[in-house]
């Protein structure tokens, strides 16, 4: 005892640090750092192709913690009519982490894998769980707590099968101010039939669905077993039938390696491809293992995204351009861009002051090219609810020959043209995004040369913000 004492007046005599006896911070295991990150990826993959490849760029960097993480996470979609019962009850809780955590498991677990929808519908004990259970298998209203939910059938037609409307309208004693706050519209209404009833989504996407999109060009063990184990699932949904016929279509003799060769001849129309996620992804597993080439093939593509008042002009001027290929390049790069950085929608519209320009500038919106050459516009606004939009509506042009106009492009229709930027140029900044992860993964003096030059684009372009992500993650 006056050993210690003796030593602690020595230090402060001394003016030295007293060792503290707290206890040690306890550190997170380097697994459990590996899984929390595979976690938050995963959880973002759905329908958005750079986190898919953001994710297997993860995978590949250390392929034993992905593959593990993927055992652990994957099983066969399937829902029993237990948990989807018990699902159901959870939607009617008043504690909202409970019946928004059965909301997720409705979304991932579409509740007509295990019941009819009029099944669910009649256990449904309260109008909560008929407000959430309506809007996560069919209307996705945003905010389902404030509208009435109601399944009426429709008075049959002779020698056909019963239908039923499912019709979900604002509640008349929800306030101005919450309609305001929340944008909350008038409602919607959707007819279904028996199928829609009984059938799951087939075509929903779903993290599952990309990880078949990307193992069944993947050669190894670990593949195998998660395509097999997905195999089992329901035979209605996505995942299910991609990885059947993935299944069917491999033999031992005739699976693709991971570590073939990119071909430059097939490179172009693979890029072409990748930013829609509901394609096969032969492209990602490629690019990783063969840095050489897709670094060739990268260099002229990533170009920062800078869009000034100035240039968009500049290119918006050209479109009346007599020369195809050169209101063609562009109106190319006005996608790139987005001159919506720089002008609002009205704006950019009164530009096009003839049809021909109009229908140059419908592409910007979102047109069809080869729908565009056979339609007239006209872009205005469109009140629904409380929330305004911009309406490109197009009808057939009557200054060409009738019979020259395909038959189902006759008539008027209609496009939705969003304020958001990333709704214009979500396929061409998805490829690019995508290249960032990838360029990330490769890793090479000469791959983070092209990330650096990419985040100097605008800051609010995601290729931007994914290359700065990149950046701060590197040592100093």
């Amino acid at each position: 005892m006056n050993r210690t004492l003796a030593a602690i007046a020595v230090c402060i005599a001394s003016g030295l640090p007293i060792a503290s006896q707290a206890a040690p911070v306890p550190s997170v295991p380097l697994a459990a750092q590996r899984d929390a990150e595979f976690e938050r990826i995963w959880n973002s993959v759905n329908g958005h192709r750079p986190h898919t490849v953001k994710f297997w760029c993860r995978v590949h960097a250390d392929p034993k913690a992905g593959y593990a993480f993927l055992n652990r996470k994957i099983a066969p979609i399937q829902l029993s009519v237990k948990e989807a019962k018990r699902a159901i009850d959870d939607l009617g809780s008043d504690d909202e982490k409970v019946w928004k955590a059965a909301e997720v498991r409705l979304r991932n677990r579409d509740v007509r894998l295990a019941m009819n929808f009029l099944d669910a519908w009649d256990y449904t004990k309260s109008e909560a769980q008929r407000q959430r259970l309506a809007s996560v298998v069919y209307l996705e209203m945003e905010f389902p707590q404030y509208y009435d939910a109601k399944l009426v059938k429709n008075p049959p037609a002779p020698g056909l099968p019963p239908t039923y409307s499912l019709k979900m309208q604002l509640n008349p004693n929800v306030s101005k101010d919450l309609q305001l706050q929340f944008g909350l519209g008038v409602g919607e209404s959707i007819s279904l039939d028996g199928k829609q009833l009984a059938v799951p989504d087939s075509g929903q996407y779903n993290a599952e669905a990309s990880l078949i999109r990307y193992l069944s060009n993947v050669r190894s063990v670990e593949s195998d077993g998660l395509i097999d184990r997905l195999a089992e699932g329901h035979p209605g949904v996505e995942a299910t039938k991609l990885a059947l016929a993935s299944f069917k279509s491999r033999s031992k003799s005739c699976r693709r390696d991971l570590g073939a060769r990119l071909s430059p001849d097939t490179l172009p129309s693979l890029w072409e491809d990748w930013g829609y996620p509901q394609l096969p992804d032969s492209l990602t597993q490629k690019m990783l293992v063969d840095s050489d080439t897709t670094l060739a093939f990268l260099r002229p593509r990533m170009k920062p995204i800078r869009a000034s008042a100035l240039q968009c002009g500049l290119l918006l001027s050209l479109l009346p351009h007599p020369s195809d290929d050169v209101w063609d390049r562009a109106c190319h790069r006005l996608l790139r861009a987005d001159p919506r950085f720089c002008l609002p929608v009205e704006a950019i519209w009164k530009l096009a002051k003839t049809p021909d320009q109009q229908r140059r500038v419908a592409r910007l919106f979102g047109a069809d090219p080869e729908v565009a050459k056979y339609m007239d516009y006209n872009l205005f606004r469109e009140g629904i609810g409380n929330r305004s939009y911009w309406v490109l509506r197009s009808q057939s042009r009557n200054d060409i020959a009738a019979e020259t106009i395909p038959p189902r492009l006759k008539g008027e229709g209609y496009l939705g043209v969003s304020e958001d930027r990333d709704d214009l140029t979500s396929v061409l900044w998805s490829r690019e995004e995508a290249a960032i992860w990838i360029l990330e993964a490769i890793g090479t003096d000469a791959a983070l040369a092209m990330v650096r030059e990419m985040a100097t684009g605008h800051p609010d372009a995601r290729p931007t913000i994914a290359a700065k992500e990149v950046l701060a993650r590197r040592p100093k």
